[in-house]
């Protein structure tokens, strides 16, 4: 093969449906780390991204192998992640879900998607349906089990945010439980559920909270097209 052709054969992306979307995330995620002192100018956001570097870390190791995002392709997981961002986003804001004002401190609406969609609704997502359930299953818990611990954890670790507010953490606990169902693919046996559907849909619900309203973006994203 000569080397036009082999620069032809790459430019054209040949194989690049064989590559996970694992490689995009790590990608993704240094991106964030390395760039987060520039981005964001408040150090109490990128202390908090670096927590989550640990917590992503500790979910690779734990998922190891068997890790979802070993198995599906960068297309296919990205489809996933932006079809479910994009209809979370308006659904959630049509259904009134809205909360802080301020963006939740990261700045402006789009470092509030980027942080959202690359760090935490992913991060949450891998190590509270993924990594802890499977924990548990390893200490021969049921699968049953293992998830609801893990959707207790998820709310557990939103006290920090609610401040023991029960009816927030009882709704942090049972949208778990219905990333859990996402995530899995509706069935606790499935090998490969849509966790980056899961994981968009995360990070819809966090970006309509924490932006209040999308009357607070910089365009009137439900008017384009004349859909309302």
């Amino acid at each position: 093969m000569s080397a036009i052709q082999y620069y032809a054969d790459m430019f054209r992306f040949k194989n690049l449906n064989n590559v996970t979307i694992a490689a995009f995330l790590v990608v993704a995620q240094l991106f964030v780390l390395l760039s987060a002192d520039h981005l964001w100018q408040s150090e109490a956001v990128t202390q908090v991204f670096t927590i989550y570097f640990i917590m992503m870390a500790f979910s690779f190791a734990v998922l190891g192998s068997d890790n979802p995002f070993y198995k599906i392709t960068i297309f296919d997981g990205l489809t996933q992640l932006l079809l479910a961002l994009i209809v979370g986003i308006i659904v959630f804001s049509q259904m009134g879900f809205t909360g802080t004002y301020d963006y939740g401190g990261y700045e402006n609406i789009g470092l509030l998607i980027i942080s959202q969609a690359l760090v935490v609704g992913l991060v949450e997502e891998a190590m509270f349906r993924g990594a802890l359930p499977k924990s548990f299953e390893k200490s021969n818990v049921s699968p049953g089990v293992s998830r609801l611990l893990a959707s207790v954890a998820f709310a557990g670790f939103h006290v920090w945010v609610y401040q023991f507010e029960i009816t927030a953490l009882l709704t942090a606990f049972i949208f778990g439980m219905v990333m859990q169902f996402i995530w899995d693919g509706g069935s606790n046996t499935r090998k490969l559920g849509y966790p980056l559907a899961a994981v968009g849909l995360h990070a819809a619900w966090n970006i309509v909270i924490l932006s209040g309203s999308l009357s607070m973006w910089p365009f009137d994203v439900l008017s384009l097209g004349g859909l309302v």
